[in-house]
């Protein structure tokens, strides 16, 4: 067997499973540790009736991805008014790999765009949007408890009251009557975050935002491997459009889509491309087709991830991971010291300084080392790869590949026979190819030539 070909399909079943791993971080499974649970509004009478129009994941228990929404619901209160609200979004996110090559998550958000409940002087409105988030995450095998609530200004009976954004805060109203704002209840095995609760005295008790996680055994993460979960609902540099459950850049009075909740890059924030590539010029991920909007990854040794979409990706962060996942991607790998990894469709990637890993799959791609040293493995396709201007070692798949070794030594694998080595201005170059392209390779600069079989 062709000892090179264990070496090829070893890194490209690797950029495979590196593939699969966050995909299947989108995915629920009954084995979670975790249950969940998103509602926008409950309003429960003395009469111990319970309404409660718009849940995510109502059981609770296992968690599940789970989305409920409306344009406006409408709750009867006292008979003679009701509570209005709307638009409204209910969510609930599932993180579990059964492999535990994902860490386990969950968390659970409710929005609410505009509240009003009737009172016996008036009305409560809160204008919106409001929201509120609850998330269990396990990092690096402990439990981590995350819950925040986003309302700031509310309005009683005419009188418009500022809260310090996300802080608890309690309003008497007088006879047993109260209102308590962005509360925050966690129990040994729960976390509730809710934004807001109206207590009428004598007739109804509601309930405006709540998200709610849950634990269902004592150490959810005890031995759980794998990178933390990703629980945003919308990447940074975003925000829900609770109407439309779309994760939205407004820029110059434009709307630029950017993902489903829970579907969005990470690692970094999201900015419209036009904003990208005035900051950043030359770059060649900011032109050319593709979404209209940039992810942008600045931290050092962090992990960014693209969709199953294309995207644009700027990793600025030294030693960072990058996994593009699917699409015709395009991603700018300037932070040196990175490990780029790729699903199939046609992509482009650039690395920049320092050793670097690059994984791509099928499809016609084109790879380019730049100023380091760099690892290239690519699958089936058309693609045209260089070599950076340190030692290079390039892996291509079957089709008509184009590859260009850098200045230094560089190792190439080619698995065609229309496939063109190049093997670059450096001495002892060596190339792994088939009888038909031998020719090629050697009279382009490959000094050391291996037949495949």
């Amino acid at each position: 067997m062709d000892s090179a070909k264990p070496r090829r399909l070893a890194a490209l079943l690797g950029a495979c499973i590196f593939t699969l791993v966050f995909a299947s971080s989108a995915a629920a499974a009954s084995g979670t540790p975790f249950g969940c649970r998103a509602s926008t509004l409950r309003v429960t009478l003395l009469s111990s009736i319970v309404t409660e129009p718009t849940i995510a994941n109502p059981n609770t228990t296992p968690c599940a991805t789970d989305t409920a929404g409306a344009s406006t619901v409408s709750v009867p209160t006292t008979g003679s008014a009701a509570a209005e609200a709307g638009p409204v979004g209910a969510f609930t996110y599932s993180v579990y790999s059964p492999s535990g090559s994902t860490a386990p998550g969950a968390t659970a958000v409710a929005a609410v765009d505009g509240v009003t409940i009737p009172t016996a002087g008036g009305s409560i409105v809160v204008a919106g949007p409001i929201q509120a988030t609850a998330s269990y995450a396990c990092v690096n095998d402990q439990l981590v408890a995350t819950a925040s609530s986003t309302l700031n200004l509310i309005s009683v009976n005419g009188t418009n009251t500022p809260v310090p954004a996300g802080q608890p805060e309690t309003i008497q109203l007088g006879g047993g009557s109260f209102i308590a704002l962005n509360q925050k209840v966690e129990t040994s095995n729960s976390l509730t975050e809710t934004v807001l609760q109206v207590h009428l005295n004598g007739l109804a008790d509601i309930v405006v935002g709540e998200a709610k996680v849950t634990q269902s055994i004592t150490s959810p993460c005890a031995g759980t491997t794998g990178p933390p979960p990703i629980l945003e609902i919308c990447p940074p540099g975003s925000t829900l459009n609770i109407a439309a459950q779309l994760c939205e850049i407004i820029y110059n009075g434009q709307t630029i889509v950017v993902s489903r909740p829970f579907q969005g890059p990470s690692g970094g924030t999201v900015y419209p491309t036009v904003v990208v590539a005035k900051k950043y010029p030359g770059y060649p991920c900011t032109t050319g087709p593709g979404p209209k909007f940039a992810l942008v990854a600045t931290k050092r040794g962090g992990r960014v991830f693209g969709t199953p979409k294309s995207d644009r990706i700027l990793a600025l962060g030294a030693y960072e991971r990058i996994a593009g996942l699917g699409g015709n991607d395009c991603i700018n790998g300037n932070g040196g010291h990175q490990t780029i990894f790729d699903g199939n469709g046609n992509d482009k990637v650039y690395s920049a300084a320092g050793f670097n890993r690059i994984a791509v799959g099928n499809g016609n791609d084109y790879v380019n080392g730049r100023s380091g040293s760099v690892w290239i493995t690519a699958g089936n396709g058309r693609d045209s790869v260089y070599g950076g201007h340190g030692s290079s070692r390039i892996d291509v798949g079957l089709g008509k590949d184009h590859v260009y070794g850098g200045p230094s030594k560089n190792r190439v694998w080619g698995g065609a026979n229309g496939a063109k080595i190049s093997c670059g201005t450096g001495r002892n170059n060596t190339a792994f190819v088939r009888t038909k392209a031998e020719h090629y390779a050697k009279t382009h600069g490959c000094e050391h030539i291996h037949l495949l079989h």
